[in-house]
């Protein structure tokens, strides 16, 4: 199964940015956890505030790293879009994540 394509623009905002007028660097991991979130309410038709507070299912950050090639400034629009390297999910050894999914959303296989 291949996964669908996914991006979001984001518009930077007068308040995202520093004195110097560049976005302050924590501000464009922001930016990636607002796409993250919008990418499950595109791929489930569920938001994440509710898997998260109904379900009580987490996707914890483990490690990020970045290399900041050019300043992003106020007004530039920037384009958040699923990586083409795979994410490294961990799940309970006796079941996939997948199942795991199902499980705390009491969905059956044909609904994935």
């Amino acid at each position: 199964m291949t996964p669908r394509a996914f991006s979001r623009d984001m518009k930077i905002r007068f308040s995202h940015c520093d004195p110097a007028g560049i976005v302050y660097f924590p501000t464009i991991y922001h930016y990636c956890h607002v796409a993250f979130e919008d990418a499950w309410r595109v791929a489930l038709g569920t938001p994440y505030s509710e898997l998260v507070a109904r379900h009580r299912l987490g996707f914890p950050t483990v490690h990020v790293e970045s290399d900041f090639v050019t300043p992003l400034r106020y007004g530039d629009v920037v384009t958040i879009r699923r990586s083409k390297h795979q994410i490294r999910l961990l799940h309970p050894a006796n079941s996939s994540f997948f199942e795991t999914l199902r499980r705390k959303l009491n969905w059956s296989g044909s609904n994935i």
